[in-house]
């Protein structure tokens, strides 16, 4: 299955640069990179936005995605 067809290459590109960057990121904005690079890559970028949620704010950012309606169907309560 082709994934890179439905992906927005520049929010590709734009996550992996924020990734890479030198500064620090927030738990938001490393979790919303790894969400977009999921959607490309899903066994290499899955297990780091898992981690990520994990990780302190993790909880609270899932839950206001839930409630903004940004949840992907069956990811739970």
């Amino acid at each position: 299955m082709n994934h890179s067809e439905n992906v927005d290459q520049d929010a590709v590109l734009r996550a992996r640069t924020m990734l890479l960057g030198s500064g620090g990121l927030s738990v938001e904005q490393e979790i919303e990179a790894y969400r977009v690079l999921a959607g490309v890559s899903p066994l290499t970028y899955l297990p780091k936005l898992s981690e990520a949620l994990v990780g302190d704010g993790g909880a609270d950012h899932c839950r206001a995605g839930r409630e903004r309606g940004n949840a992907r169907p069956g990811a739970g309560p």
